[in-house]
């Protein structure tokens, strides 16, 4: 890998596994939480039929974990992920999916939850979502890696 040491969303990592290495610390995992569906109105899983969803990031956890819980059915507007909840306010996508503090305090900005997607995943495999990983190039000996 180009960067030494970096971060990215654990769905991407076999994209990279070639160049990098999972760290031994620094990752982030979900135990019943992890990315929210949200909208502007309220909406069952269902209204999203058709719909446009915000999406931050084509190579996320969060869309991979859309695809297997959402319907198949949706436009995709992908984004930076802090882009996404004004995305909604404004109508240019019907429904988003919301990281990060967004996920925790969606209420508070005026949205109404879809869908737990980390919730989904809980009930479909009893396990954490692996969020995000801290990866460390190939090229870093080991020794030096464990620093």
């Amino acid at each position: 890998g180009k960067l030494p040491v970096t971060a990215i969303s654990a769905a991407r990592y076999p994209d990279v596994a070639e160049h990098y290495r999972i760290m031994s610390c620094g990752a982030s995992v979900g135990r019943n939480y992890g990315p929210m569906v949200v909208s502007t109105e309220i909406l069952t899983e269902s209204d999203l039929d058709y719909k446009k969803i915000a999406v931050p990031g084509r190579f996320t956890t969060s869309w991979l974990l859309f695809q297997i819980f959402g319907p198949n059915n949706c436009e995709p507007l992908f984004m930076e992920f802090d882009d996404v909840g004004a995305a909604v306010k404004d109508g240019r996508a019907d429904a988003g999916i919301l990281l990060h503090e967004g996920q925790i305090l969606y209420e508070k900005q005026g949205f109404h939850g879809v869908m737990s997607l980390g919730e989904k995943w809980h009930q479909a495999t009893g396990l954490p979502i692996p969020l995000g990983v801290d990866l460390v190039s190939r090229h870093i000996n080991d020794e030096l890696a464990q620093q």
